[in-house]
């Protein structure tokens, strides 16, 4: 995930330092690619990093311009500091393809139990037609097979196993009746069908697009007056049976309304300080199509009547972390080298 450890960067905080000083808007792009440079040698001001990148509206020729001064890209440079490995984080998204990002930050994920939960979300969050781009860009970029990681220790559960594998090697397009499959839900939940013996659940989300489980699923509240969350929980109500509970509500959440239940895992990581926290969040943040944002921020909103950005200013703790989410979740349109990819 780049060429400085975690270790290397650690949890440190920001260094007090002099960045009020700089009129960051009044440097030219020599200037600022000086300025961050001076820090990422001798361990300035995080503080100065972050206000010159979240303020410089052309982060490519930034880039470009840092590249031929220094002989190395930003990212590089970053990985070589001792800024926190948040802000390094935060740094690769605003610079790295979303699909890259995601594939790193999965990766890490997956050699982190506390990042069980993110590994799930990922996964189900990958449309039909990307998932084989994202296997092939999961192997260049962090020269390991997805399929065998996913298949590993990370997770206890066989059976949430097998559905994210099979969910990833499910690239059919061919739509389906809706209706039809909600009624052999409905008929296989009255059986005991539904997540055991024929596992209609399981097959569904391994066989069926995406886009038409959403819809299934839709049809299956609107004959049952239920979520087929609500199925989940009653079925895996064992005290033994709560981590495949939890992962089969995620992707059920996940697939039927996506930016309605990351804009609850937003709100709960608000106040978060740990580390791990703070990279989910801003990956949640920044790893978003500006379309896929303005939905979460909309249902943000919608649930939580106070508008994101004000949760941000309020909630979050670390200047430099909200200095990115306050920039990113006003919609900059600035030229940003992550402008294309997955999420």
């Amino acid at each position: 995930m780049g060429c400085a450890s975690s270790q290397e960067h650690n949890d440190r905080k920001p260094r007090s330092s002099s960045e009020d000083d700089v009129d960051i808007k009044g440097l030219t792009l020599d200037e600022k690619v000086a300025e961050l440079n001076k820090v990422f040698q001798n361990n300035g001001s995080e503080a100065l990093v972050v206000k010159i990148l979240c303020s410089t509206e052309e982060l490519s020729d930034l880039n470009q311009r840092f590249t031929e001064n220094v002989g190395t890209s930003i990212v590089h440079a970053c990985n070589q500091s001792k800024l926190r490995d948040v802000t390094v984080f935060a740094i690769r998204l605003l610079f790295e393809p979303r699909m890259v990002s995601a594939a790193k930050y999965l990766s890490e994920c997956l050699r982190d139990p506390r990042n069980c939960a993110a590994v799930t979300e990922i996964v189900s969050s990958i449309e039909n037609d990307e998932r084989s781009s994202f296997l092939e860009q999961y192997t260049e970029s962090c020269e390991r097979d997805l399929i065998s990681d996913l298949s590993g220790d990370w997770q206890e559960d066989a059976g949430v196993k097998e559905v994210l594998v099979g969910m990833l090697g499910n690239k059919s397009s061919s739509s389906c009746n809706p209706e039809e499959q909600a009624t052999q839900m409905v008929e296989a939940m009255t059986n005991g069908n539904l997540f055991r013996n024929d596992r209609v659940f399981q097959t569904l989300l391994m066989q069926q697009p995406k886009k038409d489980v959403q819809l299934i699923f839709e049809a299956f509240l609107k004959k049952c007056q239920r979520d087929i969350t609500v199925e989940i929980e009653k079925h895996f109500c064992d005290s033994d049976q709560e981590n495949a509970k939890e992962h089969f509500i995620i992707m059920a959440k996940v697939i039927r309304h996506g930016p309605l239940y990351f804009a609850a895992v937003i709100h709960s990581l608000l106040q978060e300080e740990a580390p791990d926290k703070q990279k989910k969040l801003l990956f949640l943040m920044m790893c978003q199509t500006q379309e896929t944002l303005s939905e979460i921020k909309h249902y943000y909103e919608n649930t939580f009547f106070t508008s994101l950005l004000a949760d941000i200013n309020e909630e979050v703790k670390d200047e430099c972390v909200k200095r990115f989410l306050v920039v990113k979740s006003k919609e900059w349109p600035r030229n940003n080298l992550a402008s294309s990819g997955l999420m």
